[in-house]
Protein backbone atom coordinates (compact mmCIF):
# COMPACT_ATOMS: atom_id res chain seq x y z
CA UNK A 1 0.00 0.00 0.00
CA UNK A 2 2.86 2.39 0.86
CA UNK A 3 4.12 2.73 -2.70
CA UNK A 4 0.83 2.22 -4.50
CA UNK A 5 0.23 5.93 -5.06
CA UNK A 6 3.72 6.42 -6.53
CA UNK A 7 3.34 3.37 -8.76
CA UNK A 8 -0.09 4.55 -9.95
CA UNK A 9 1.25 7.88 -11.16
CA UNK A 10 4.35 6.20 -12.55
CA UNK A 11 2.12 4.00 -14.71
CA UNK A 12 0.46 7.14 -16.03
CA UNK A 13 3.81 8.41 -17.19
CA UNK A 14 4.93 5.04 -18.50
CA UNK A 15 1.86 5.21 -20.74
CA UNK A 16 3.03 8.60 -21.98
CA UNK A 17 5.79 7.41 -24.32
CA UNK A 18 6.07 9.81 -27.22
CA UNK A 19 7.00 9.06 -30.78
CA UNK A 20 5.42 12.10 -32.43
CA UNK A 21 7.06 15.27 -33.71
CA UNK A 22 6.83 17.65 -30.74
CA UNK A 23 7.89 20.67 -32.83
CA UNK A 24 4.44 20.61 -34.44
CA UNK A 25 2.57 20.86 -31.13
CA UNK A 26 3.26 24.53 -30.37
CA UNK A 27 2.23 26.38 -27.19
CA UNK A 28 3.53 26.23 -23.63
CA UNK A 29 5.36 23.12 -22.46
CA UNK A 30 5.33 22.29 -18.76
CA UNK A 31 8.58 21.55 -16.97
CA UNK A 32 8.72 18.92 -14.22
CA UNK A 33 7.54 21.29 -11.45
CA UNK A 34 4.53 22.43 -13.47
CA UNK A 35 3.77 18.79 -14.26
CA UNK A 36 3.75 18.00 -10.54
CA UNK A 37 1.46 20.93 -9.83
CA UNK A 38 -0.97 19.88 -12.56
CA UNK A 39 -0.99 16.22 -11.50
CA UNK A 40 -1.47 17.27 -7.88
CA UNK A 41 -4.47 19.38 -8.89
CA UNK A 42 -6.05 16.56 -10.92
CA UNK A 43 -5.25 13.98 -8.24
CA UNK A 44 -6.90 16.11 -5.57
CA UNK A 45 -10.08 16.44 -7.63
CA UNK A 46 -10.09 12.72 -8.39
CA UNK A 47 -9.81 11.78 -4.70
CA UNK A 48 -12.58 14.21 -3.79
CA UNK A 49 -14.86 12.49 -6.31
CA UNK A 50 -14.22 8.91 -5.21
CA UNK A 51 -14.20 9.36 -1.42
CA UNK A 52 -16.35 6.77 0.31
CA UNK A 53 -17.94 9.52 2.42
CA UNK A 54 -19.56 10.88 -0.77
CA UNK A 55 -22.11 8.05 -0.59
CA UNK A 56 -22.24 7.58 3.18
CA UNK A 57 -26.03 7.10 3.18
CA UNK A 58 -25.71 4.12 0.83
CA UNK A 59 -22.76 2.54 2.65
CA UNK A 60 -24.50 2.90 6.03
CA UNK A 61 -27.57 1.09 4.66
CA UNK A 62 -25.44 -1.66 3.12
CA UNK A 63 -23.60 -2.19 6.41
CA UNK A 64 -26.91 -2.28 8.27
CA UNK A 65 -28.29 -4.82 5.77
CA UNK A 66 -25.27 -7.09 6.19
CA UNK A 67 -25.44 -6.82 9.99
CA UNK A 68 -29.15 -7.63 10.00
CA UNK A 69 -28.68 -10.68 7.77
CA UNK A 70 -25.79 -11.94 9.93
CA UNK A 71 -28.00 -11.67 12.99
CA UNK A 72 -30.62 -13.85 11.27
CA UNK A 73 -28.01 -16.52 10.46
CA UNK A 74 -26.64 -16.43 14.03
CA UNK A 75 -30.07 -16.62 15.68
CA UNK A 76 -30.41 -20.28 16.72
CA UNK A 77 -34.11 -19.81 17.38
CA UNK A 78 -34.68 -18.77 13.75
CA UNK A 79 -35.37 -21.63 11.33
CA UNK A 80 -33.16 -21.30 8.21
CA UNK A 81 -33.96 -24.78 6.89
CA UNK A 82 -36.35 -23.50 4.20
CA UNK A 83 -33.62 -21.41 2.59
CA UNK A 84 -30.92 -24.05 3.09
CA UNK A 85 -33.04 -26.82 1.56
CA UNK A 86 -33.87 -24.58 -1.41
CA UNK A 87 -30.15 -23.91 -1.99
CA UNK A 88 -29.40 -27.66 -1.84
CA UNK A 89 -32.17 -28.39 -4.35
CA UNK A 90 -30.77 -25.78 -6.76
CA UNK A 91 -27.30 -27.33 -6.41
CA UNK A 92 -28.72 -30.77 -7.26
CA UNK A 93 -30.38 -29.29 -10.36
CA UNK A 94 -27.06 -27.86 -11.52
CA UNK A 95 -24.53 -30.55 -10.61
CA UNK A 96 -24.06 -34.26 -9.96
CA UNK A 97 -21.13 -36.51 -9.14
CA UNK A 98 -20.80 -40.29 -9.44
CA UNK A 99 -17.93 -42.54 -8.32
CA UNK A 100 -17.27 -46.15 -9.43
CA UNK A 101 -14.46 -48.66 -8.86
CA UNK A 102 -13.45 -51.66 -10.96
CA UNK A 103 -10.16 -53.49 -11.59
CA UNK A 104 -7.98 -51.05 -9.65
CA UNK A 105 -9.55 -48.15 -11.50
CA UNK A 106 -11.37 -45.32 -9.73
CA UNK A 107 -13.70 -43.39 -12.03
CA UNK A 108 -15.42 -40.14 -11.09
CA UNK A 109 -17.98 -38.65 -13.45
CA UNK A 110 -18.87 -34.96 -13.11
CA UNK A 111 -22.03 -33.73 -14.83
CA UNK A 112 -23.26 -30.14 -14.75
CA UNK A 113 -26.10 -28.31 -16.48
CA UNK A 114 -26.02 -24.81 -15.07
CA UNK A 115 -29.10 -22.66 -15.57
CA UNK A 116 -29.29 -19.57 -13.37
CA UNK A 117 -32.94 -18.90 -14.19
CA UNK A 118 -33.81 -22.00 -12.13
CA UNK A 119 -32.71 -20.12 -9.00
CA UNK A 120 -36.11 -18.60 -8.27
CA UNK A 121 -38.56 -18.19 -5.44
CA UNK A 122 -39.52 -15.49 -2.94
CA UNK A 123 -38.35 -15.60 0.67
CA UNK A 124 -39.68 -13.31 3.39
CA UNK A 125 -38.36 -13.20 6.95
CA UNK A 126 -41.06 -14.37 9.33
CA UNK A 127 -41.15 -14.49 13.12
CA UNK A 128 -39.62 -17.98 13.40
CA UNK A 129 -38.30 -18.74 9.93
CA UNK A 130 -38.44 -18.01 6.23
CA UNK A 131 -41.76 -17.90 4.42
CA UNK A 132 -41.46 -19.22 0.86
CA UNK A 133 -43.59 -18.68 -2.26
CA UNK A 134 -43.06 -19.90 -5.82
CA UNK A 135 -42.16 -17.15 -8.29
CA UNK A 136 -40.59 -16.52 -11.70
CA UNK A 137 -37.62 -14.68 -10.19
CA UNK A 138 -35.66 -14.65 -6.92
CA UNK A 139 -36.09 -12.26 -4.01
CA UNK A 140 -35.33 -12.22 -0.31
CA UNK A 141 -36.91 -9.78 2.14
CA UNK A 142 -35.50 -9.22 5.62
CA UNK A 143 -35.63 -6.55 8.31
CA UNK A 144 -33.38 -4.43 10.50
CA UNK A 145 -35.87 -3.40 13.13
CA UNK A 146 -38.62 -1.62 11.19
CA UNK A 147 -36.37 -1.08 8.12
CA UNK A 148 -37.17 -3.40 5.20
CA UNK A 149 -34.51 -4.66 2.78
CA UNK A 150 -35.43 -6.46 -0.44
CA UNK A 151 -32.80 -8.08 -2.71
CA UNK A 152 -33.98 -9.35 -6.09
CA UNK A 153 -32.45 -11.24 -9.02
CA UNK A 154 -33.98 -11.73 -12.46
CA UNK A 155 -32.33 -13.93 -15.10
CA UNK A 156 -33.11 -14.59 -18.76
CA UNK A 157 -31.26 -17.60 -20.20
CA UNK A 158 -30.31 -18.45 -23.75
CA UNK A 159 -32.47 -21.06 -25.45
CA UNK A 160 -29.80 -23.73 -25.97
CA UNK A 161 -27.01 -25.01 -23.69
CA UNK A 162 -23.32 -24.48 -24.35
CA UNK A 163 -20.60 -27.07 -23.75
CA UNK A 164 -18.10 -25.46 -21.35
CA UNK A 165 -15.85 -28.50 -20.99
CA UNK A 166 -16.10 -32.14 -22.00
CA UNK A 167 -13.13 -34.41 -21.57
CA UNK A 168 -11.27 -37.02 -19.56
CA UNK A 169 -8.27 -36.72 -17.24
CA UNK A 170 -6.27 -39.87 -16.49
CA UNK A 171 -3.67 -40.45 -13.78
CA UNK A 172 -1.87 -43.68 -12.89
CA UNK A 173 0.28 -44.73 -9.96
CA UNK A 174 1.71 -48.21 -9.20
CA UNK A 175 -0.93 -50.15 -11.10
CA UNK A 176 -3.86 -48.04 -9.96
CA UNK A 177 -5.77 -45.66 -12.24
CA UNK A 178 -7.79 -42.55 -11.51
CA UNK A 179 -10.11 -41.37 -14.25
CA UNK A 180 -12.06 -38.10 -14.07
CA UNK A 181 -14.75 -37.60 -16.69
CA UNK A 182 -16.23 -34.13 -17.19
CA UNK A 183 -19.40 -33.06 -18.98
CA UNK A 184 -19.94 -29.41 -17.99
CA UNK A 185 -22.68 -27.43 -19.76
CA UNK A 186 -24.51 -24.18 -19.16
CA UNK A 187 -27.36 -22.12 -20.50
CA UNK A 188 -25.62 -18.78 -20.97
CA UNK A 189 -27.60 -15.99 -19.27
CA UNK A 190 -28.67 -13.29 -21.71
CA UNK A 191 -29.70 -10.83 -19.00
CA UNK A 192 -29.11 -10.61 -15.25
CA UNK A 193 -30.66 -7.92 -13.08
CA UNK A 194 -29.74 -7.50 -9.41
CA UNK A 195 -31.23 -4.87 -7.13
CA UNK A 196 -31.31 -3.97 -3.44
CA UNK A 197 -33.99 -1.68 -2.02
CA UNK A 198 -34.29 -0.13 1.40
CA UNK A 199 -37.86 0.76 2.43
CA UNK A 200 -38.84 0.78 -1.25
CA UNK A 201 -35.97 3.04 -2.42
CA UNK A 202 -33.26 1.58 -4.67
CA UNK A 203 -29.75 1.78 -3.21
CA UNK A 204 -27.90 -0.61 -5.56
CA UNK A 205 -28.66 -1.93 -9.03
CA UNK A 206 -26.69 -4.13 -11.39
CA UNK A 207 -27.61 -5.12 -14.94
CA UNK A 208 -25.63 -7.48 -17.19
CA UNK A 209 -26.33 -8.25 -20.84
CA UNK A 210 -24.46 -11.14 -22.40
CA UNK A 211 -24.48 -11.97 -26.09
CA UNK A 212 -22.80 -15.12 -27.34
CA UNK A 213 -22.27 -15.36 -31.09
CA UNK A 214 -21.93 -19.06 -31.78
CA UNK A 215 -20.34 -18.69 -35.21
CA UNK A 216 -18.31 -21.89 -35.15
CA UNK A 217 -19.35 -25.40 -34.23
CA UNK A 218 -22.81 -25.20 -32.58
CA UNK A 219 -22.76 -25.56 -28.79
CA UNK A 220 -18.95 -25.54 -28.54
CA UNK A 221 -16.61 -22.63 -27.81
CA UNK A 222 -14.06 -22.18 -30.61
CA UNK A 223 -11.96 -19.47 -32.28
CA UNK A 224 -14.88 -18.08 -34.30
CA UNK A 225 -17.12 -17.40 -31.30
CA UNK A 226 -17.54 -13.98 -29.69
CA UNK A 227 -18.67 -13.16 -26.16
CA UNK A 228 -20.03 -9.63 -25.62
CA UNK A 229 -20.85 -8.22 -22.19
CA UNK A 230 -22.54 -4.98 -21.19
CA UNK A 231 -22.70 -3.91 -17.55
CA UNK A 232 -24.51 -1.03 -15.86
CA UNK A 233 -24.29 -0.46 -12.10
CA UNK A 234 -25.57 2.33 -9.90
CA UNK A 235 -24.82 3.00 -6.24
CA UNK A 236 -26.55 6.12 -5.02
CA UNK A 237 -25.80 8.87 -7.54
CA UNK A 238 -22.68 7.08 -8.83
CA UNK A 239 -22.87 4.87 -11.90
CA UNK A 240 -20.52 2.49 -13.68
CA UNK A 241 -21.04 1.22 -17.20
CA UNK A 242 -18.83 -0.98 -19.29
CA UNK A 243 -18.61 -3.41 -22.15
CA UNK A 244 -16.32 -6.27 -23.04
CA UNK A 245 -16.06 -8.14 -26.33
CA UNK A 246 -14.03 -11.30 -26.08
CA UNK A 247 -12.89 -13.89 -28.60
CA UNK A 248 -9.79 -15.99 -29.07
CA UNK A 249 -8.46 -13.39 -31.55
CA UNK A 250 -9.58 -10.06 -30.03
CA UNK A 251 -10.38 -8.34 -26.73
CA UNK A 252 -12.08 -4.94 -26.60
CA UNK A 253 -13.21 -3.15 -23.44
CA UNK A 254 -14.82 0.14 -22.40
CA UNK A 255 -15.37 1.51 -18.90
CA UNK A 256 -17.04 4.66 -17.59
CA UNK A 257 -17.34 5.88 -13.98
CA UNK A 258 -19.74 8.78 -13.47
CA UNK A 259 -20.84 10.96 -10.55
CA UNK A 260 -24.17 12.30 -11.67
CA UNK A 261 -23.41 13.60 -15.17
CA UNK A 262 -19.71 14.14 -14.50
CA UNK A 263 -17.11 11.73 -15.88
CA UNK A 264 -14.61 10.64 -13.24
CA UNK A 265 -12.76 7.99 -15.22
CA UNK A 266 -13.29 6.37 -18.62
CA UNK A 267 -11.24 3.92 -20.66
CA UNK A 268 -11.41 2.54 -24.18
CA UNK A 269 -8.98 -0.23 -25.14
CA UNK A 270 -8.46 -3.24 -27.36
CA UNK A 271 -6.00 -6.02 -28.18
CA UNK A 272 -6.34 -7.43 -31.68
CA UNK A 273 -4.71 -10.07 -33.87
CA UNK A 274 -4.24 -12.42 -30.91
CA UNK A 275 -2.61 -15.70 -31.81
CA UNK A 276 -2.20 -18.58 -29.36
CA UNK A 277 -0.41 -21.87 -29.96
CA UNK A 278 0.41 -24.74 -27.61
CA UNK A 279 1.18 -28.42 -27.73
CA UNK A 280 0.67 -31.10 -25.09
CA UNK A 281 3.28 -33.63 -24.04
CA UNK A 282 1.88 -37.15 -24.11
CA UNK A 283 -1.58 -38.49 -24.92
CA UNK A 284 -3.41 -37.28 -21.80
CA UNK A 285 -3.62 -33.74 -20.48
CA UNK A 286 -3.97 -33.02 -16.78
CA UNK A 287 -5.34 -29.49 -16.42
CA UNK A 288 -3.69 -29.13 -13.00
CA UNK A 289 -0.20 -30.04 -14.25
CA UNK A 290 1.44 -27.31 -16.34
CA UNK A 291 4.33 -29.65 -17.12
CA UNK A 292 2.02 -31.35 -19.61
CA UNK A 293 2.30 -28.21 -21.75
CA UNK A 294 5.21 -28.95 -24.06
CA UNK A 295 5.04 -25.54 -25.79
CA UNK A 296 2.95 -22.40 -25.31
CA UNK A 297 3.03 -19.03 -27.05
CA UNK A 298 0.70 -16.03 -27.32
CA UNK A 299 1.22 -12.99 -29.53
CA UNK A 300 -0.59 -9.70 -30.17
CA UNK A 301 -0.72 -7.43 -33.19
CA UNK A 302 -2.57 -4.18 -32.48
CA UNK A 303 -2.88 -2.70 -29.00
CA UNK A 304 -4.70 0.51 -28.04
CA UNK A 305 -5.39 2.23 -24.72
CA UNK A 306 -7.19 5.53 -24.11
CA UNK A 307 -7.82 6.83 -20.59
CA UNK A 308 -9.74 9.97 -19.62
CA UNK A 309 -9.53 11.40 -16.08
CA UNK A 310 -12.15 14.01 -15.16
CA UNK A 311 -12.10 15.30 -18.75
CA UNK A 312 -8.88 17.09 -17.74
CA UNK A 313 -6.18 14.54 -18.55
CA UNK A 314 -6.02 11.84 -21.17
CA UNK A 315 -3.50 9.08 -21.80
CA UNK A 316 -3.17 7.47 -25.20
CA UNK A 317 -1.17 4.51 -26.42
CA UNK A 318 -1.46 2.88 -29.83
CA UNK A 319 0.63 0.39 -31.74
CA UNK A 320 -0.04 -1.89 -34.67
CA UNK A 321 3.28 -3.70 -34.21
CA UNK A 322 3.28 -5.02 -30.68
CA UNK A 323 4.98 -8.24 -31.76
CA UNK A 324 7.85 -6.25 -33.23
CA UNK A 325 8.25 -4.38 -29.95
CA UNK A 326 8.60 -7.70 -28.15
CA UNK A 327 11.00 -8.97 -30.82
CA UNK A 328 13.34 -5.97 -30.46
CA UNK A 329 13.08 -6.11 -26.67
CA UNK A 330 14.22 -9.74 -26.74
CA UNK A 331 17.09 -8.82 -29.05
CA UNK A 332 18.11 -5.94 -26.80
CA UNK A 333 18.19 -8.29 -23.84
CA UNK A 334 20.56 -10.64 -25.65
CA UNK A 335 22.68 -7.98 -27.39
CA UNK A 336 26.50 -8.12 -27.19
CA UNK A 337 27.20 -4.38 -26.87
CA UNK A 338 25.63 -1.19 -25.50
CA UNK A 339 25.63 0.31 -29.01
CA UNK A 340 23.56 -2.60 -30.28
CA UNK A 341 21.12 -2.20 -27.39
CA UNK A 342 20.68 1.51 -28.19
CA UNK A 343 19.83 0.63 -31.79
CA UNK A 344 17.06 -1.74 -30.66
CA UNK A 345 15.69 0.79 -28.16
CA UNK A 346 15.49 3.43 -30.89
CA UNK A 347 13.56 0.98 -33.08
CA UNK A 348 11.16 0.20 -30.22
CA UNK A 349 10.37 3.89 -29.62
CA UNK A 350 9.33 4.25 -33.28
CA UNK A 351 6.77 1.46 -33.11
CA UNK A 352 4.05 3.19 -31.07
CA UNK A 353 2.24 6.49 -30.88
CA UNK A 354 1.45 7.57 -27.35
CA UNK A 355 1.29 10.52 -25.01
CA UNK A 356 -0.18 12.26 -22.00
CA UNK A 357 -2.39 15.28 -22.63
CA UNK A 358 -4.16 17.88 -20.55
CA UNK A 359 -7.26 19.87 -21.45
CA UNK A 360 -5.44 21.87 -24.12
CA UNK A 361 -4.60 18.65 -26.02
CA UNK A 362 -0.89 19.46 -25.95
CA UNK A 363 1.45 16.61 -25.21
CA UNK A 364 3.43 17.52 -22.12
CA UNK A 365 5.81 14.68 -21.27
CA UNK A 366 7.43 11.72 -22.90
CA UNK A 367 9.15 8.60 -21.76
CA UNK A 368 11.91 6.74 -23.50
CA UNK A 369 14.46 4.10 -22.67
CA UNK A 370 18.16 4.49 -21.98
CA UNK A 371 20.99 2.11 -21.29
CA UNK A 372 23.34 2.55 -18.33
CA UNK A 373 26.62 0.92 -17.40
CA UNK A 374 26.89 -1.22 -14.28
CA UNK A 375 30.54 -0.94 -13.27
CA UNK A 376 30.17 -3.33 -10.34
CA UNK A 377 29.03 -6.26 -12.51
CA UNK A 378 30.81 -5.05 -15.65
CA UNK A 379 27.47 -5.11 -17.42
CA UNK A 380 24.65 -2.76 -18.48
CA UNK A 381 20.97 -2.34 -17.72
CA UNK A 382 17.96 -0.60 -19.32
CA UNK A 383 15.79 1.96 -17.49
CA UNK A 384 12.71 3.97 -18.54
CA UNK A 385 13.52 7.69 -18.59
CA UNK A 386 10.93 10.44 -18.03
CA UNK A 387 11.77 13.44 -20.24
CA UNK A 388 10.44 17.01 -20.05
CA UNK A 389 10.50 19.78 -22.60
CA UNK A 390 13.09 21.82 -20.70
CA UNK A 391 15.59 19.01 -21.22
CA UNK A 392 15.43 17.57 -17.70
CA UNK A 393 14.84 13.87 -17.16
CA UNK A 394 14.24 11.37 -14.38
CA UNK A 395 15.15 7.70 -14.27
CA UNK A 396 13.67 7.26 -10.79
CA UNK A 397 9.89 7.74 -10.54
CA UNK A 398 10.01 7.82 -6.74
CA UNK A 399 12.41 10.78 -6.92
CA UNK A 400 10.02 12.63 -9.21
CA UNK A 401 7.05 12.04 -6.93
CA UNK A 402 8.99 12.57 -3.68
CA UNK A 403 7.72 16.03 -2.76
CA UNK A 404 5.61 17.47 0.05
CA UNK A 405 2.51 17.93 -2.09
CA UNK A 406 2.66 14.45 -3.55
CA UNK A 407 3.38 12.85 -0.18
CA UNK A 408 0.26 14.51 1.23
CA UNK A 409 -1.83 13.53 -1.79
CA UNK A 410 -0.41 10.01 -1.61
CA UNK A 411 -1.48 9.63 2.02
CA UNK A 412 -4.99 10.80 1.15
CA UNK A 413 -5.11 8.34 -1.76
CA UNK A 414 -4.04 5.48 0.51
CA UNK A 415 -6.60 6.44 3.16
CA UNK A 416 -9.26 6.49 0.46
CA UNK A 417 -8.33 2.95 -0.61
CA UNK A 418 -8.23 1.78 3.01
CA UNK A 419 -11.77 3.12 3.53
CA UNK A 420 -12.95 1.08 0.53
CA UNK A 421 -11.15 -2.02 1.79
CA UNK A 422 -12.79 -1.67 5.21
CA UNK A 423 -16.19 -1.23 3.58
CA UNK A 424 -15.75 -4.31 1.35
CA UNK A 425 -14.69 -6.37 4.37
CA UNK A 426 -17.67 -5.15 6.42
CA UNK A 427 -20.27 -5.90 3.73
CA UNK A 428 -18.95 -8.81 1.66
CA UNK A 429 -16.38 -10.77 3.70
CA UNK A 430 -17.57 -13.88 5.47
Amino acid sequence: MKKLFTITFAIIFVSAISSCDKSSLGGHRMDEEEQKEKLNEIGTKFIEEIRLSNWKDVTDKMRSARRAFDEIEDDYSFDNSELEDWAEDIKDLFYSEKETYSNYTYTTTYNAMIRLSQAKGHFVQGRRGWDYNDADDFSITFYDGSTEYVATMKVKDSSTPLVLYKGTVVDSWYGRNWIDKYDINAYMPKEIELQVKCDGSKIISFALELNFSDKGKPGVIDSNDIFAFKVATSIGDYSVSGSLSLSLSEIAAKYNLMHGKKTILSTDSYIRDISTTFSVAGDDFNADDYEDLDYYDISFGRVSLNVNVLDEMSIKFNTSKYDEIIKYADKAEGADSMEEVREYLEKIEKLYDSGIYYGNNKQQASLGFEIFEDDYYDDWYIEPVLRFENGSSYTDFETFFDSGDFNSLGRRFERCLEDFEDFIEDVFDN
